[in-house]
C-alpha cells in the first residue's frame, strides 16, 4: 500500500535516504550523519509549510519498505 506520508514518518524516510546514499557509494559515516541531520531540519520545515509531499510504501502490515518524496522549490 502506498500512503501520503506524516510528520511521524520522517525517520523512515531519513532511514531509506541514507540506505539509498550508502548504496550509492556514500560509506563515511560522519558525512551520512551530517546529511540525515540537515535533511530532517530541511523536511520538517518542508511538511510544516507544504513544500514537501511525501509518500509512505508499506509492506501487509504496515512496516515501511520505501519512500518517495517531491519538494516545490519556487525559483521565482
Amino acid at each position: 500500500m502506498i500512503r501520503p506520508a506524516r510528520m511521524d514518518d520522517l525517520p523512515h524516510m531519513l532511514r531509506f535516504r541514507r540506505a539509498m546514499l550508502n548504496d550509492m557509494g556514500s560509506t563515511e559515516e560522519a558525512a551520512l550523519d551530517r546529511m540525515q541531520e540537515s535533511a530532517a531540519a530541511f523536511l520538517r520545515e518542508g511538511f510544516h509549510d507544504g513544500a514537501c509531499l511525501a509518500w509512505i510504501a508499506e509492506m501487509e502490515g504496515g512496516r515501511p519498505v520505501g519512500c518517495g518524496m517531491l519538494h516545490i522549490v519556487p525559483w521565482i
